[in-house]
């Protein structure tokens, strides 16, 4: 076959989850489907190590039943999960230094605070699956910024640093970075409770996220998954698409589902160029842009599991608990979002961490950097003001390519539940294109 004949109905560009399963739905409907991974492994910002035996997530961890098409995978391969070990004390900011509060009164502290800054969002979500419904309503409130939602709420200043520190480590860095909208969207997926925070930090799999991408992929029948194959350029030429490889391969297809994060979309070479709003998107970043998460075993004087947040500017942003060993040391993961910090450098994180925990000793860790892995470009999403209004421009089709990814979810945006779903509203898209 030459190199001008199609030899694909459709090449999908990233076999993370929602390449997958973008993948996978295409196939189950008789397309021929080519999966290209420029990494050595599935699983895109899904990306599980082990440390003294057990498996940790460098990448997304957290699955919760309110989010139905990952639980939908989770039944289908019958897979076990295991809360994180709940935390007996949690550390905040507090003016001059930190606190540290017993874990059950804090958590419920934030509770009633988020349950203040999350009110009357009902009348914007009333669908939450549905983001768009109250469309009007929301293109005004999607301009805040979590900063200045706190801000309007005046309070009192310890309350106050219980959310900084909150807000500034979800947002990566800077409470001015994230959009009121991303959190108050997941709060209303949750039934407006907490619950929509538990589902972002709560449950994990037993044998790790990456697992549940691994046996997705060998669930794809028909798909032909080629790894350590990253892509050049996609040349849309109205009739068919060609995708070359940077090894110089050429394959051509009747459709192409770009299923990268946003971030990456720039970098890509799309020879008809992309619309205006996607590569706004891109340039913006959706993804924290200089994310690194890390899997840190230490020890110290603990009373069990512990949290602790730092304030807008730490090194390292929060160190959540994971598992507390036999021995009394303990697995916690972080994050570092500040250029400045070396996580290369074991001093400067173990200075990181004494930031936060000073009785802390970091013995070993792990990390992955996101904000420099060329096929993510950023780590978890996070929609900053006015993002989510121009969600919609982003998720439609450019000519013959779509486009999937966990950042332009409808519901769990930021999540791996949002990867699925969108990995098959593009292979719903491009099936119904196809048979045109």
């Amino acid at each position: 076959m030459s190199n001008n004949d199609t030899a694909h109905d459709v090449v999908v560009i990233g076999a993370g989850f929602a390449g997958i399963s973008a993948a996978r739905e295409l196939a189950a409907k008789g397309r021929r489907v080519v999966l290209l991974e420029g990494k050595d492994r599935v699983g895109g910002r899904a990306y599980t190590e082990r440390m003294q035996g057990h498996p940790v997530e460098l990448g997304a961890a957290w699955v919760h039943w309110s989010q139905p098409h990952v639980w939908t995978e989770i039944t289908r391969f019958g897979l076990d999960v295991v809360a994180d070990e709940k935390p007996v004390t949690a550390t905040f900011p507090v003016p001059g230094g930190f606190r540290t509060y017993p874990g059950p009164e804090i958590l419920q502290r934030q509770h009633d605070l988020l349950t203040r800054l999350f009110s009357g969002w009902d009348e914007y979500y009333e669908r939450p699956h549905n983001p768009w419904y109250h469309a009007e309503k929301l293109a005004e409130v999607d301009k805040k910024s979590l900063r200045q939602a706190i801000e309007d709420l005046e309070l009192s200043e310890e309350d106050a640093n219980l959310l900084w520190g909150w807000a500034s480590g979800e947002s990566g860095g800077l409470a001015a970075r994230g959009a009121l909208t991303m959190p108050a969207h997941w709060w209303a997926l949750g039934q407006l409770e907490l619950i929509g925070f538990d589902a972002i930090f709560n449950l994990r799999l037993v044998n790790g996220m990456q697992n549940l991408a691994e046996l997705m992929a060998a669930d794809a029948d028909g798909v032909e998954l080629r790894l350590n194959t990253p892509v050049a350029t996609i040349d849309d030429s109205g009739e068919h698409v060609v995708v070359t490889t940077r090894s110089g391969e050429r394959l051509t297809a009747r459709s192409v589902v770009v299923a990268t994060p946003v971030n990456t979309w720039k970098s890509l070479d799309f020879t008809a160029g992309l619309p205006e709003p996607h590569l706004r998107a891109s340039r913006e970043t959706i993804g924290v842009p200089n994310a690194v998460k890390l899997a840190i075993h230490l020890r110290g004087e603990f009373q069990g599991a512990f949290y602790s947040q730092g304030e807008e500017g730490a090194p390292i942003i929060g160190l959540f608990p994971h598992r507390v060993l036999g021995d009394g040391s303990q697995l916690v993961v972080g994050f570092i979002v500040e250029e400045d910090v070396d996580h290369t450098d074991p001093a400067a994180v173990q200075a990181a961490v004494h930031h936060l925990e000073p009785g802390a000793e970091v013995l070993s860790y792990k990390f992955h950097d996101w904000g420099r892995d060329e096929f993510s470009e950023g780590g978890w999403a996070y929609r900053q003001p006015g993002q989510l209004t121009t969600m919609r421009e982003i998720q439609a089709p450019h000519g013959r390519i779509s486009f999937a990814n966990g950042d332009s979810a409808n519901g769990w945006s930021g999540c791996v539940d949002g990867a699925i779903e969108s990995g098959l509203r593009a292979a719903r898209h491009v099936h119904a294109a196809l048979a045109i």
